[in-house]
Order: structure tokens, then sequence, then C-alpha cells
């Protein structure tokens, strides 16, 4: 699987595009992924897998956050 942070998209989304709205716009694609698509599947292959994360959601940007308890970290 081959994914990329692709700056140019963040500014210039096409709400018409699904690949710009959508996960599957970044996996296989020239499209690449921007600051909501690329965490939103880096937590859900994260839960699946049973780590410990969260989505953080910042102004105008959102986070992938490892939480962990066993080191005092919020849960």
């Amino acid at each position: 699987m081959r994914n990329y942070y692709n700056k140019q998209r963040v500014r210039d989304v096409d709400f018409k595009n699904s690949r710009d709205l959508f996960l599957h716009g970044m996996v296989g694609s020239d499209n690449g992924g921007t600051c909501v698509s690329m965490p939103v599947l880096y937590v859900a292959v994260g839960r699946r897998l049973g780590y410990p994360m969260r989505l953080v959601l910042a102004k105008a940007h959102v986070f992938a956050r490892w939480d962990d308890a066993a080191r005092g970290e919020p849960t």
C-alpha cells in the first residue's frame, strides 16, 4: 500500500470528487491523502490491530494520537 501526503490537495479539495473525500482516494491512487484522510486511515488500522489510538481534532487539522495508559497518557 502506497500513500503519501499531498499538500496541494489540502487547499484544493474537489467536493464533487469522491477521491478527495473518502479513503479510497489515497490508497492505490496518485491523488494522495490529506490531513483528514490519512489520520482516519491510520487510526482505523491501528484500532483494528488493537492499538489505543484516537483522532484529535484541531483548528483546520486532524491528528492521530496514541493513548498509552501504562505510561500515564490519556485514554
